[in-house]
């Protein structure tokens, strides 16, 4: 089949799949808690009744059913809402930002009591890596950022 022709078939389907509303879906609750009550799982229901498993544990719990693969399940489906940012610093941020990190951990594993700097016992203990700090330091800038803005 040529190329042209190709093009043209898809062309033609996608305008023909374009004009077609989607189709809108009724939940019908009462059998999906049926069901779990009756010990489906939350994979099974979300495969029987087409619904992402965060979304059926969510429509769960908002009807007071509470389970541990319930919970797991929203906590995990709500980490899944979070959004990746990658970025790339100039050097002189970067180390601006191994500095910040440096003193950060070192605030978290020592205390001052009358001047004098006391270290935690117990070893160095887990140390604080540039990416939390980097988002720790951009969340807030980005709230700090909002309020002025709204100003």
């Amino acid at each position: 089949m040529e190329n042209s022709t190709k093009q043209h078939l898809a062309k033609a389907f996608r305008k023909d799949y374009m004009k077609k509303p989607s189709p809108t879906r009724t939940i019908n609750m009462e059998k999906i808690i049926e069901r779990f009550n009756e010990g489906e799982s939350i994979t099974d229901l979300s495969i029987h009744f087409g619904i992402k498993k965060f979304e059926i544990c969510k429509l769960l719990s908002d009807f007071n059913i509470t389970s541990e693969e319930i919970q797991l399940t929203i906590v995990r489906g709500k980490a899944a809402e979070k959004r990746q940012l990658n970025l790339r610093l100039d050097y002189e941020f970067y180390k601006l930002l191994e500095e910040i990190t440096d003193l950060v951990d070192e605030k978290v594993h020592s205390t001052v009591f009358n001047n004098i700097k006391f270290s935690l016992s117990g070893g160095p203990g887990p140390s604080i890596s540039k990416a939390t700090v980097a988002k720790m330091i951009l969340q807030d800038a980005l709230q700090k950022f909002k309020q002025e803005i709204k100003q």
